[in-house]
């Protein structure tokens, strides 16, 4: 079963993000049958109401933005329209309230094999992606296909590699973000470069504390690899530094920032599309414009805009697509969930507090940076998965295997404080508390 999983969740990581169209039907792919088939068997079986006592306040934010979203639709269609597919973009958000469930249930079974297979799926997307390159010669090098998009999640999966260290995997996960990172070189993405860089932070910290209650040989044989792996990645920033900032200053060069986005400025193209969401907002607090409604909208609005309208169908942003598009409680409400996976993150780390308020502000940071500059944060997978996996392992009740003296560290298997033996195998056999949770 755990082979299953995993390649479920390496599917997942590859999402749909590979330049093959004819592997997607209606925008689904495999990854979406075998997950179905794998959330199906969860759904009927007795743990689901456990599992999501556990995700109650994730669960409730999305149903509730789901909700406001259909009323958004309702009110605005007479006014710009809607069509079918706004329907089941509202649907996807609660399909994506499965993912969530399914990664925090085989967390808490196999450990980090959901975190880990993801983040396989989307190191071969990467791989894919750099062999069929958009652009194949650019000072030399390459640019990736479809850069912006994978390289948000590539950068993404790096904090999944810190949950692995965390977890007790330093040597892999230490290694699959290496990988990754380099990956996410060739995107020519700033934001992409940005958050690399906050995510490798995470690791570090992580490393330093893998194996904060275990000072055998092999934990600091471990610790000391991902040490290496980092500084030899710092070694080959040194060695190739004259390239890397040929490169870098050509992005920024590039970007013109003093240009408008009448005149493509890249930057202010951001800012005139992050604006029109704010007039959109204004136009009806709230509820918004409706989903699907922001291209339209957009363009009605561009004598408003002047020389900051840009054309394109989101406005490039998570958080200002539902400010425009549902409203000021829709945008709560995300927010409200964003904070409560940020609360989890806090929760795994066992380090001092200000180090672990230091690896949680990085994974804000990344998660944050991917969310305003890609609006696919909403509905691509990266975010629910992480939700399921943070979830499962800020309970501390992680594993079986763990409790055996498996592969996780063991300062993850000691029973929670004032539950002892009888709290550690309820937790094991799914149960939480929704004062934990909450």
């Amino acid at each position: 079963m755990m082979g299953v999983v995993f390649l479920v969740f390496v599917l997942l990581g590859i999402g749909r993000n590979l330049p093959f169209t004819d592997l997607y039907f209606f925008g689904l792919g495999v990854a979406d049958l075998l997950f179905s088939i794998l959330a199906a068997s969860l759904l009927l079986g007795p743990s689901l109401n456990r599992e999501i006592r556990g995700l109650r306040t994730p669960t409730i934010a999305t149903t509730l933005i789901s909700v406001i979203a259909f009323i958004s639709m309702a009110l605005n269609a007479p006014v710009y329209g809607a069509e079918l597919k706004d329907v089941f973009e509202i649907l996807k958000y609660l399909y994506l309230v499965a993912v969530m469930v399914v990664s925090s249930y085989y967390t808490r079974r196999m450990g980090l094999v959901p975190a880990l297979g993801f983040v396989v799926g989307v190191i071969v997307s990467g791989i894919v992606a750099f062999l069929n390159p958009m652009n194949p010669d650019i000072l030399g090098t390459l640019q990736i296909y479809n850069p912006n998009v994978i390289g948000n999640v590539l950068s993404v999966s790096i904090v999944f590699c810190s949950f692995a260290i965390l977890g007790g995997y330093p040597v892999i996960g230490g290694f699959l973000a290496i990988c990754a990172a380099s990956i996410a070189f060739f995107t020519f993405s700033k934001g992409a470069w940005l958050m690399s860089i906050f995510g490798l932070i995470a690791c570090y910290l992580a490393a330093t504390n893998f194996g904060a209650r275990n000072a055998g040989l092999a934990t600091s044989y471990k610790k000391n690899v991902v040490y290496v792996l980092l500084g030899g990645l710092l070694a080959a920033v040194y060695l190739f530094w004259d390239v890397i900032s040929l490169i870098v200053q050509a992005k920024i060069a590039a970007t013109d920032f003093e240009s408008s986005a009448a005149e493509g400025g890249s930057v202010s193209a951001r800012a005139g599309l992050i604006l029109s969401a704010i007039y959109m907002f204004m136009l009806n607090p709230v509820f918004g414009v409706g989903i699907s409604n922001f291209e339209h909208v957009n363009n009605l609005l561009q004598d408003e805009l002047g020389d900051a309208y840009y054309e394109d169908d989101n406005p490039n942003s998570a958080w200002f697509y539902v400010l425009g598009c549902m409203g000021l409680p829709a945008f709560i409400v995300f927010s409200w969930m964003f904070y409560w996976f940020l609360s989890r993150v806090y929760r795994i780390s066992l380090l001092n507090q200000k180090v672990r308020a230091l690896y949680t502000t990085c994974v804000g940071i990344v998660f944050f940076i991917g969310g305003n500059v890609q609006v696919e944060m909403l509905t691509a997978y990266y975010y629910w998965v992480a939700l399921g996996v943070v979830a499962a392992l800020s309970t501390r009740g992680l594993l079986k295997k763990v409790i055996a003296g498996g592969k996780m560290d063991d300062a993850f298997a000691r029973p929670p404080i004032g539950g002892g033996v009888a709290r550690r195998d309820a937790l094991l056999s799914g149960g939480d508390s929704d004062r934990s949770m909450s």
